[in-house]
């Protein structure tokens, strides 16, 4: 018996032993081909890696071509827009410069209807002289060397007119250039005048005195002022008494020396009682 216990161990053992060489062999070969197929997944991966590189730098490349053409699109436009502001900027400058012009000869126009609507004026009033006399010439027979020398007279005059006329329109040649002249002389000779308005003697519509009242009385509706004559005050003015701007009432000068006045106030018109609150007043001419 214990012979075959012996001689079963080998077997036994051999038995194992393919079995486990077996197991072993089918769990190589399991590895070898899970391997082969890894490896063919690395390949499929690497060939769609680099597949999908190569679209990457197509795509890139078209990208950067499409940047490119879009940039120099964007120049280009870019120099149009330039292009066209130039083009309106020199459009907008023509189109003042004819809307200047025509203003000149709107002007010109003007002046030049002003001179034959005159003539016209003077040719009607002497064809109506001219038609007058020759009534009067059919009419009084016996005047005709009397009426002859008036038309000769208006005839004269008629020429007269005539060559006032033409100096007329030789002055408004120059109208625009004589007028600026005088409009300066103008302004400084108006501003000379109000820088020494004090010293003269005499006030004019829309001109402020700035002063105080010597006396105030609402019940007889009296207010003295010590300005009078000397300061261009006459008897009759008007004047609009105001205090910051703030119209209290408006006064009638009714009797004036060389240094004070006295002025009625007028009735219902503003609010003399605000004169009591008040010392100093601003007298706007009317």
């Amino acid at each position: 018996m214990n012979f075959n216990m012996k001689e079963k161990i080998p077997v036994f053992l051999s038995v194992l032993s393919f079995l486990l060489l077996s197991f072993c062999f089918i769990f190589i070969s399991s590895l070898v081909d899970s391997h082969k197929a890894v490896l063919k997944e690395l390949a499929l991966l690497e060939g769609e890696k680099k597949q999908f590189a190569d679209e990457s730098k197509a795509q890139k490349s078209e990208a950067a071509s499409k940047l490119a053409r879009e940039k120099n699109r964007r120049e280009e436009l870019s120099l149009k827009i330039e292009t066209r502001e130039s083009d309106f900027t020199s459009k907008e400058r023509a189109l003042l410069e004819e809307k200047e012009s025509i203003a000149s000869l709107e002007k010109q126009i003007q002046a030049k209807e002003a001179i034959v609507l005159e003539a016209s004026d003077a040719e009607k009033q002497s064809n109506l002289k001219i038609e007058e006399a020759q009534a009067k010439a059919a009419e009084l027979a016996g005047e005709i060397p009397r009426l002859e020398n008036q038309l000769w007279t208006i005839k004269q005059s008629k020429e007269t007119t005539d060559s006032r006329i033409i100096e007329v329109s030789d002055k408004l040649s120059n109208y625009d250039s004589i007028t600026a002249k005088i409009r300066i002389h103008h302004t400084n000779a108006l501003k000379g005048i109000r820088e020494y308005i004090r010293e003269r003697p005499w006030i004019e519509p829309g001109d402020t005195l700035s002063t105080s009242f010597h006396s105030l009385d609402l019940g007889t509706g009296t207010i003295g002022l010590p300005l009078g004559s000397d300061a261009g005050i006459q008897q009759g003015m008007l004047f609009s008494v105001t205090s910051r701007k703030d119209v209290i009432c408006k006064i009638k000068i009714k009797e004036v020396d060389s240094q004070k006045s006295l002025g009625f106030i007028i009735p219902l018109f503003g609010n003399p009682q605000k004169l009591r609150k008040v010392e100093k007043i601003d007298l706007v001419n009317l």
